[in-house]
Formats: C-alpha cells, sequence, structure tokens
C-alpha cells in the first residue's frame, strides 16, 4: 500500500500508470484512484501491432514494477520503453530474491533490475532496502523514523533500510540470512540485535522498550 500512497501523494499526481506486477498491486493502486494500465494488456497490444511502442503505452507517464510471475519480453519491452520515453519509474521494492515453501525464488528486484537494464534508468524504490518504505509508515503514524524497529530476515533488504533511516534493527535467524553472514559484515552494516526464534524476539524487544 506504500507504493500507492506515494504515487497519490506526488505531484503531479500520474495520469496513466503502467503496472508490471501482481494482482494485489494493481487493486491498491485502483483504491486510490488511480488509472492503471495493465503490463500483460500493453504488450499484447505492442506485439499485435507490429511493436508499435508509442501505441501501445499511449498516456503512460508513470511505470509501476513489482513481483510478476508471468513475466514475459513483451512486458518488459514495453515497461521499459515507457520508462525510456519519459514515464516514472517507481520500483515496490528491489527485492532480488523471494522466500516460498519450495524455496528461493526471484523477486520483484530482479523484474525490478530487467527494467532498469534495458531503460538504462534506476527508479525510485519505494521497498526495502530504500528509506522510503519507513519513513512513509512513519509519517503515517506522525512519529520520527528513529524510533522503528525493523524486523526482518533479509542482510540485503531489511537492515539496510533500517540502517539508512538511522533505525534500529532485529535480524531473525529464521529465512535468508545467518549468523555467518553477519559476522562478515562491518560493524556499521549488522542489525542492532539478532533473534533465532519468536521467544528470543519477545526479549529483545523487551530490551529494547526498556532502553
Amino acid at each position: 500500500r506504500a507504493t500507492a500512497l506515494y504515487l497519490s501523494e506526488q505531484s503531479p499526481r500520474p495520469v496513466r500508470t503502467l503496472v508490471l506486477g501482481a494482482p494485489g498491486l494493481v487493486r491498491e493502486l485502483r483504491d486510490m484512484d488511480l488509472e492503471v494500465v495493465l503490463a500483460a494488456e500493453a504488450a499484447e497490444r505492442w506485439t499485435t501491432s507490429g511493436h508499435d511502442m508509442a501505441g501501445a503505452t499511449q498516456g503512460v507517464d508513470t511505470v509501476v514494477v513489482g513481483l510478476d510471475i508471468a513475466f514475459t519480453y513483451a512486458r518488459l519491452a514495453v515497461a521499459a520503453g515507457a520508462v525510456r520515453a519519459g514515464a516514472r519509474f517507481v520500483a515496490v521494492n528491489r527485492d532480488p530474491i523471494h522466500p516460498t515453501e519450495h524455496g528461493l525464488v526471484p523477486g520483484a528486484g530482479s523484474v525490478v533490475a530487467a527494467v532498469a537494464t534495458a531503460s538504462g534508468l534506476e527508479p525510485v524504490s519505494i521497498g526495502k532496502p530504500g528509506p522510503l518504505l519507513l519513513e512513509i509508515a512513519a509519517h503515517r503514524m506522525a512519529r520520527p523514523v528513529t524510533e522503528a524497529v525493523m524486523i526482518g530476515d533479509s542482510l540485503t533488504a531489511d537492515i539496510p533500510a533500517a540502517i539508512a533511516v538511522g533505525a534500529r534493527s532485529v535480524l531473525m535467524l529464521t529465512g535468508i540470512s545467518t549468523a555467518a553472514q553477519v559476522g562478515s559484515l562491518a560493524a556499521a552494516d549488522r542489525p542492532t540485535e539478532i533473534a533465532v526464534n519468536a521467544e528470543e524476539l519477545a526479549a529483545v524487544l523487551e530490551r529494547m522498550a526498556d532502553g
């Protein structure tokens, strides 16, 4: 929802947003009364028109990229084409991998990287590891972002996001990062605390509250 909030507050407000991402992202943008063009539909127009990029992406002034499990070359082409033509480029997040019950798969960041490579331009990143997600959340709560505690399992997304805004962080050793990886980091890049399970997390948060 942070991406939809960010776009709805931009000036000028997006007129037509091309979305390369999941249905949930589309719903969030439409809930904010943003006009959405599906990348799948633009890709079909591009393909059937003999690769008329201007026609396929007509009126698009913003491109939002997230996780798209049906990602195709044609969808990449229209998203990158719209960005090259001047559309605002926004990434939901830059997480390169996505954990599932069957293991790790490419994340939204992998799709974003493809669009960035094809367009030659870098996006504004709303989610981790960029700082905007935490800043938006803190603003909505009317509290300083430095009071936040980021709890996550990624040393490439969650912990860097906390460090970027000066917030504390807890690394959970229940996901994609390990204690050995923490040991190889410079002190400035390490989490404030580490927890191996929910019980340890509760104790860590209690210590942080007392401190």
